[in-house]
């Protein structure tokens, strides 16, 4: 703006210069000074650039800039991106304080469930009632005065000679019979097993078996082993065999199986035969076999018999046929089954 230009007055009796000179200065102040104390209605802004020529503007409350050179460079953008971090930095502080709380309150609770939970060193010796405990996880009352209440029952303690005192013993069992542990425990005459129930007895043997469709595991009673061939051409009155068991498990096994025998051509089939062998394609007399007659041409099927096999190692069982025709050809087809029975 332009400098405020006064009109010298050589007389104090010049009242036009003087008006003109307040007037000169009201104009100034109305309209290139900033309001201190801002009149309402009138304007104050700056509408040019400040000098501060080197000095600082102090003591500034808030500062409101659309951007912020500093040396030339425009921070504006990284004044926000700082600005912006340091809120998310106070939330995230915020955020740390309540965890914090939670994680004490939660520590606090868990404080408190430990103070009444039972000590795995105590052994339980730590519960305020012991015979309720005892009670709760089926042990019986430990001071055994009522019969139901008891792990081991008197009828049970007398079938077995023992009694509460743990004075009692198995003498009742000879030194000669073969005892088994976990209860099962042969008598005097070998003759049966001893068998945990309402009353203990002997002589009553207790297998377990199975209420659905199932196969029985291997090396329990009831393991099933088979195996079958394909029909294959046999010479007459040659032994073959119809099917085999390789390696069978050792054990106690009922083994049988059957031949189906086919003619061809011409062939009349005069006898067939199917045996359970420990010898590779022999109709002997280790084990029983069967024999039949065929009067004509066709199939024939035939079965053996179960014939019991105790094996003290793993061992090949065989099952083995043999059939004489009289012309033309024949073929046969095997199956072969073992169970164990104990």
């Amino acid at each position: 703006m332009s400098k405020l230009t006064l009109v010298n007055v050589s007389n104090g009796q010049n009242i036009s210069a003087i008006n003109s000179n307040f007037a000169a200065l009201a104009l100034h102040l109305n309209n290139f000074v900033l309001y201190r104390n801002n009149p309402v209605g009138e304007p104050n802004e700056i509408q040019n650039d400040v000098d501060f020529n080197g000095f600082r503007a102090i003591n500034i409350d808030e500062l409101s800039v659309t951007s912020l050179i500093v040396n030339g460079i425009d921070v504006s953008t990284s004044v926000e991106n700082a600005a912006a971090s340091a809120a998310a930095a106070n939330l995230s502080a915020i955020a740390a304080q309540q965890a914090a709380a939670n994680a004490s309150a939660s520590a606090g609770q868990a404080t408190a469930v430990l103070a009444s939970a039972a000590l795995k060193a105590n052994n339980l010796s730590d519960l305020s009632d012991i015979p309720a405990a005892r009670t709760n996880l089926g042990l019986g009352n430990v001071d055994n005065t009522t019969d139901a209440n008891k792990p081991v029952s008197t009828a049970q303690q007398t079938a077995l000679n023992l009694k509460a005192d743990k004075s009692g013993n198995l003498s009742q069992f000879a030194s000669t019979t073969s005892a088994q542990l976990l209860g099962v425990i042969s008598d005097e005459t070998g003759s049966g097993a001893l068998v945990f129930g309402t009353s203990p007895t002997l002589n009553q043997p207790n297998l377990v078996g199975t209420t659905t469709n199932n196969s029985a595991a291997a090396g329990s009673v009831g393991e099933l082993q088979t195996n079958s061939t394909t029909a294959t051409a046999v010479t007459n009155n040659t032994g073959f065999n119809g099917a085999t068991l390789t390696n069978l498990p050792a054990g106690d096994w009922d083994i049988s199986g059957s031949i189906s025998y086919q003619a061809a051509g011409a062939a009349v089939l005069t006898s067939v035969y199917a045996a359970i062998s420990t010898s590779s394609s022999v109709i002997g007399s280790d084990f029983n076999n069967t024999t039949a007659s065929q009067a004509s041409n066709g199939n024939c099927r035939m079965s053996s018999p179960v014939v019991r096999i105790s094996l003290a190692a793993p061992t090949t069982v065989y099952l083995t046929g043999l059939t004489t025709f009289s012309s033309g050809s024949c073929t046969a087809a095997g199956v072969i089954r073992a169970r164990r029975i104990r």
